[in-house]
């Protein structure tokens, strides 16, 4: 009776190791599953850097196009205030008389 009561309990303690061992390897792969979530939730973040990053370039790209409506505007009510100005000399300026033909004729 002594061999087979140490026979069964090598087998329970066999059967305790095999359950143990199991566990282990759960472990062993909630431990892997939590690293590849741990790199999925840093590429997450990765992904949102990379998106606000995106909307601030984008951003910048509708400044830079309203900066050059800007200076375009800026050329053309430049260019229009130098004709009035060109304008306003040339009005301004004395004129040269011409000699009437009555009185070329009378010299």
């Amino acid at each position: 009776m002594q061999k087979t009561a140490l026979l069964v309990t090598v087998q329970e303690e066999t059967a305790q190791a095999a359950i143990v061992q199991e566990e282990t390897a759960q472990a062993a792969t909630v431990q892997e599953e939590t690293a590849q979530a741990a790199t999925v939730q840093e590429e997450t973040a990765q992904a949102a850097t990379v998106q606000e990053e995106t909307a601030r370039a984008a951003t910048v790209q509708e400044e830079t196009a309203r900066a050059a409506t800007v200076q375009e505007e800026t050329v053309l009510e430049v260019t229009a205030q130098a004709a009035t100005v060109q304008v306003a000399l040339c009005h301004a300026l004395p004129r040269k008389v011409q000699p009437n033909n009555a009185v070329s004729n009378l010299r």
